[in-house]
């Protein structure tokens, strides 16, 4: 029995002295979602700029006044952590912001074609920012910030409000494809 309690007195020093400050995995999505909604300021105008669908460059306008709540929430989270606000790359989303840019070069002008690839980057973006504020929300509670776990929740259903409304811009631009009615 003495055996047994030597065993567990090392472990519970080990468990302790793992766990002070935050998990650096939480961290580290933080500053990824940091970088992917710095980047959404500045790929989202452009969006906004060269579709041609009326609705759609509606979505991508009040999309971005959506975009600064997402950024004062994650400043919030930082100033909780302790943690400057930083960005730490994202491949990921530099992929999806290059594909969404690429539309314009390779789809015709005035094509509804271009917007409905537009609409595909920016769900493409949606997913990646849903998933990562479904993580994070996750996470904050494991790493000692159960408060900060509150503030992903908006984001949460910010983002899935989101990709519905952009299927249904998607929807509505190939019904008027469809009908032959203009954009």
């Amino acid at each position: 029995m003495s055996d047994f309690n030597k065993k567990e007195e090392p472990n519970a020093a080990n468990s302790s002295a793992e766990s002070p400050g935050p998990s650096q995995e939480f961290i580290t999505a933080l500053q990824e979602l940091y970088c992917a909604e710095m980047k959404k300021l500045k790929f989202l105008p452009a969006l906004e700029h060269l579709a041609e669908h009326e609705d759609l460059r509606d979505a991508f306008r009040d999309h971005l006044l959506i975009l600064d709540q997402h950024i004062a929430r994650l400043a919030e989270v930082f100033r909780i952590t302790a943690t400057p606000p930083a960005e730490k790359e994202c491949d990921e989303v530099d992929t999806i912001v290059q594909q969404g840019l690429r539309v314009s070069k390779e789809v015709p002008e005035r094509s509804v074609f271009r917007d409905l690839k537009y609409i595909t980057a920016a769900q493409s973006y949606q997913k990646y920012e849903l998933s990562a504020y479904r993580k994070l929300a996750e996470l904050a509670p494991e790493a000692g910030y159960p408060e900060a776990a509150e503030l992903f929740t908006p984001g949460i259903f910010e983002c899935e409000e989101t990709i519905l409304d952009l299927a249904d811009i998607s929807k509505w631009i190939e019904d008027d494809v469809a009908t032959g009615e203009p954009q």
